[in-house]
Parts: C-alpha cells; structure tokens; sequence
C-alpha cells in the first residue's frame, strides 16, 4: 500500500525548500545540515482519497515557488504546508467527525471508489474481500499529529512537507 508522508520541518533558510534535493534527501532520509525533520506521520493513499474532499481547501506553497500560493495537496509529488490556522481547523475538524465514528470501522473499495462503512453494514456484505478495517484510534492519532504538526507553524522556519506517492 501507498502511503503519503507529512514531515514537521524546521528550516534555516526557506530557500531551501525550492531545491528539489531538499525533497530527495527527505525521501532517501540523508542528513541535512539546512532542514530538520522533528517528526513524520503517514496516512494511506486510499485514506487520504477519502479525505480529498477536505484536502482541497489546504492552502500550499510549491516547491518550485515558495510564493506561488495554491490548494489542495499534490498526491503525486510534492507539497509545501505553512498556513497554521486553516490547516489547524480542517485537521482539529477531522479528529472531531472521526472521533464520532466507532471503534473499527471499514474502507469499502467499490467501482474504483472507497467508502466508510461501519460495522452493521460490513456484516451484511457478501464478499468482504473488498473491505479494510480501519481503527479508530490509528486514525485520531494521526489527525491529533497533524493538529500538533500545524501548531508549531505559528513559529517562523516550520513548515509541513507532504511527499506524496
């Protein structure tokens, strides 16, 4: 399985986070005397397409242009998160609607979709081959580390670097 990884960065300069080699030493986890990764967390591919909805209004900086704004994460490369409020709100949000949800629920991949069904409905499908469980806590954990992560964006040289797959 794919995974998307986000990385709470402190950085010296911020030019430094318009060199692609920047993003290629975070991949291949070499040390950087310029960006300093405190703490990474990974979500699914296929979870986070059942976040795309909510991604789209993550405002982003690209790496290519640190001042060229946009939304939305970029799922196939890179992404450069620095917005601490938005990006507080719409993960504080997450936590809340998923800490509403039972305590396994399932990723249901059908006709090139996926949707979350509780545990009634996943006892009433035939064929399960098509289904994942998902834990609750696994997922609050995640949206808690991202809530935290876009804390520290209040402080100058934090960003969030998302690699996509």
């Amino acid at each position: 399985m794919d995974n998307h990884d986000f990385y709470l960065v402190k950085v010296k300069d911020e030019k430094i986070l318009e060199s692609m080699q920047t993003y290629t030493n975070l991949l291949q986890q070499n040390k950087n005397d310029d960006i300093c990764v405190l703490d990474k967390v990974s979500i699914s591919d296929d979870f986070l397409n059942v976040l795309e909805n909510f991604l789209i209004f993550l405002p982003n900086n690209t790496p290519c242009n640190i001042n060229k704004n946009s939304f939305g994460l970029n799922f196939y490369g890179i992404t450069v998160l620095k917005n601490s409020e938005i990006l507080y709100n719409i993960y504080y949000s997450l936590y809340n609607i998923f800490n509403t949800f039972e305590d396994e629920f399932y990723m249901l991949y059908i006709n090139n979709t996926i949707k979350l069904i509780n545990k009634k409905t996943y006892n009433n499908i035939e064929n399960r081959e098509f289904c994942e469980k998902i834990y609750k806590n696994d997922i609050l954990n995640i949206f808690l580390k991202l809530k935290n992560f876009s804390l520290k964006l209040k402080e100058k040289s934090y960003y969030i670097i998302h690699l996509g797959i």
